[in-house]
């Protein structure tokens, strides 16, 4: 349903023809040629200046706008109700205006209980600007007005307004730097009022005038008002049609110690909306995902697995994009070693076993590796100084390992995927790197043990030996968990 202008009256608030309210029927990406007046019986269209026709998404009720010929008035335009009778349509009848000025443009929201609209009020931001209004009922008028205030309101005109899915209110604008004349912008709508302003891109704004803009079905495709350089004259209505982007993935993987490239991983690809995408990496590491497996508006687990090592998981996302993109992701493979891995930061109290709650990131990245490594069961160990007796140090360690593994039971982690093991001070730690801490350095290959750490010179650095001793560390044990066997047992 759209408005064109009569052969010869003027309207004095849009500088513009007095308009009637037509019907064109679209079968799916065109237009029928018939076009013809939505009402003969001057019932719906008047000797008035009838426009700006907006349908509730049932089709059952419609607004817009009526300006009154009798433009000695200030407020001579106001908005109607039109509702559905069987096959034809009720006779309008006014839902709000004003004495305050003229009103316009309406925009409906999805439980038609909210009007948005244009107004030339004097108490506004200036020009034209946009308002909403509130009723309880769908059969009754709209009253108490607010203006949506200065972040979307200007000192210039903002005027048609369409609101998509209750949290995009879309409008013009010639208020803001644009690209000329009226520019179409969105504005992120959170309870009824603007949070963010967004100037949309060409080619939905030109040089010209650009305005009235609707969507169908989402925001897939719709129409616009505009004047631009090739319109059949005057202000023309178009068509447009969301075109698929083309996106890419692609990447390397690699041996996080090497560097070199680990050919035939399983790399897959999830999607926040449930598809599953796989390939494989060739004898170069790469692998590459297209369009057909990548879509806009999205978000993404790339995950990689490889026989003997740890998997890993990246996340990407899919928004706001404008133009084709080709994603870039590597990735670090860690490789599982023999040796016993030390996590960071994993510190207690003297004399206790409890996880202090800033040491519990350190044991969560523990949590991200058993999560995504769901086939891992490991020994997770403790140890201590040599200070104290060795069964105090063996007890005392065998309760932090059981602090850890409880921790990890309590973010869902299944506890026969876990073996608790405190080894008190049996094994000093062996520095597979260079360590500072405190102004004391210990070199990579030292061995903390009990005769190394009495020939320290300052009793300050023996503290930051013992600390280095005092650690919580796990290792895989096996890779074969199969928590349907377990199931089975049961």
């Amino acid at each position: 349903i759209g408005a064109t202008g009569k052969e010869k009256d003027i309207d004095n608030w849009t500088g513009g023809q007095m308009s009637d309210l037509f019907v064109a029927i679209q079968h799916d990406d065109s237009i029928s040629s018939e076009i013809v007046r939505l009402d003969e019986t001057e019932v719906i269209n008047t000797p008035n200046n009838e426009g700006t026709a907006i349908f509730n998404s049932k089709f059952t009720r419609f607004y817009f706008t009526r300006c009154q010929r009798l433009t000695e008035l200030r407020e001579y335009c106001k908005i109607y109700q039109v509702n559905k009778r069987k096959n034809t349509w009720s006779r309008p009848f006014e839902v709000y205006s004003t004495s305050m000025g003229n009103v316009g443009h309406p925009a409906i929201s999805g439980d038609e209980l909210t009007l948005y609209f244009s107004s030339n009020r004097s108490d506004g931001q200036g020009g034209k600007d946009l308002w909403k209004v509130t009723r309880f009922h769908r059969e009754e008028p709209f009253y108490d007005p607010k203006n949506l205030g200065e972040t979307i309101n200007t000192a210039g005109d903002e005027v048609f307004p369409s609101l998509v899915a209750d949290t995009a209110l879309y409008f013009a604008s010639n208020g803001r730097v644009g690209y000329g004349g009226l520019d179409l912008y969105k504005a992120v709508m959170v309870n009824g009022q603007p949070s963010k302003i967004i100037h949309l891109p060409p080619p939905f704004n030109t040089f010209d005038d650009d305005f009235a803009i609707s969507y169908q079905n989402g925001f897939e495709k719709g129409f616009l008002s505009s004047r631009r350089e090739d319109a059949a004259g005057g202000d023309d209505i178009y068509y447009f049609k969301r075109i698929p982007l083309n996106l890419e993935l692609s990447g390397i993987v690699r041996d996080d110690s090497s560097f070199k490239p680990v050919p035939y991983a399983n790399v897959y690809l999830f999607s926040l909306k449930g598809d599953t995408s796989v390939t494989s990496t060739n004898t170069n590491g790469y692998y590459h995902f297209d369009s057909a497996q990548i879509k806009e508006e999205n978000y993404y687990d790339l995950f990689v697995e490889k026989e003997n090592y740890f998997n890993k998981r990246q996340k990407f996302k899919t928004f706001g994009l404008i133009r084709d993109t080709s994603y870039t992701q590597n990735v670090m493979l860690q490789p599982i070693p023999q040796k016993p891995i030390v996590l960071p930061d994993v510190y207690y109290e003297l004399a206790k076993w409890d996880i202090l709650p800033q040491y519990e990131d350190s044991l969560m990245v523990l949590v991200v590796i058993m999560r995504d490594n769901p086939k891992l069961v490991i020994e997770l160990s403790s140890h201590t100084d040599f200070r104290a007796s060795d069964k105090y140090n063996e007890e005392l360690s065998q309760k932090r390992a059981k602090s850890a593994v409880d921790f990890l039971v309590s973010q869902g982690i299944d506890i026969d995927r876990m073996v608790a093991k405190g080894y008190g001070e049996q094994q000093p730690r062996l520095l597979t790197k260079d360590f500072s801490r405190d102004g004391y350095t210990f070199k990579k290959g030292t061995k903390l043990t009990e005769s190394y750490i009495w020939k320290l010179r300052t009793k300050k650095a023996m503290e930051v030996a013992h600390q280095l001793n005092r650690r919580t560390e796990f290792r895989v044990l096996r890779k074969d968990y199969d928590p349907n066997k377990k199931v089975e047992q049961q």
